[in-house]
């Protein structure tokens, strides 16, 4: 699994023209990564997880991680 930070940008495009030459192993490129999809990524695998799971689960960390703080202060307070 090859993240990369920005779709589009140098290193996504060399890994992507990377990844289209090799033809006999398992790659996943992902972009626009954040912390708790690199270290989900990093649990899955050491779990012994293959390639499909871990990316799975990195995109679902990645999704679940995302909070809007005032919207996360607002559910936890609601008096505010």
């Amino acid at each position: 699994i090859v993240f990369t930070d920005l779709f589009a940008a140098s290193p996504y495009n060399q890994a992507a023209l990377c990844a289209n030459r090799i033809k006999d192993v398992k790659i996943q490129l992902i972009t626009g990564v954040n912390l708790p999809m690199i270290i989900e990524a990093i649990n899955a695998r050491m779990m012994g997880q293959d390639i499909e799971q871990i990316t799975d689960a990195a995109f679902e960390t990645a999704k679940v991680g995302i909070k809007n703080f005032w919207d996360e202060l607002k559910s936890r307070n609601p008096q505010s």
